[in-house]
């Protein structure tokens, strides 16, 4: 199952709406603490995750995942204008891509089909 976290819904939407074309099962949650208080969390294959959310930041997410031991492949969505910093520090804490959003599709795909393939 492929899960969304990012707490703009045009954003969740479309991303959704991408995911259920090319055929994946999707779950999508507006906040990071829906997200780790879902029962259903080890079912996530592949977690695509919005970085600058409100209360719960994409980075404090995979922190509360790995504290939980509950770490799966990730993909880290930005719009932050220091791209190459936080692409960097998401690498180093084991995002398979940092994509600059909007992300382009082809480009998302192949990253999650990445991750699937680690998972």
């Amino acid at each position: 199952m492929v899960v969304i976290v990012d707490d703009d819904l045009s954003v969740q939407r479309s991303l959704r709406s991408l995911m259920l074309s090319c055929g994946f099962r999707v779950q999508a949650f507006p906040s990071g603490a829906e997200f780790l208080g879902w029962a259903e969390l080890a079912e996530t294959s592949c977690l695509i995750l919005d970085l600058a959310m409100p209360e719960m930041s994409g980075s404090q997410v995979i922190s509360h995942l790995r504290a939980m031991k509950q770490l799966m492949p990730f993909v880290v969505l930005t719009a932050a204008a220091d791209q190459d910093e936080v692409r960097q520090q998401m690498l180093d804490n084991g995002a398979i891509a940092c994509l600059r959003k909007p992300a382009a599709g082809p480009e998302l795909l192949g990253a999650i089909r990445t991750a699937l393939r680690t998972r």
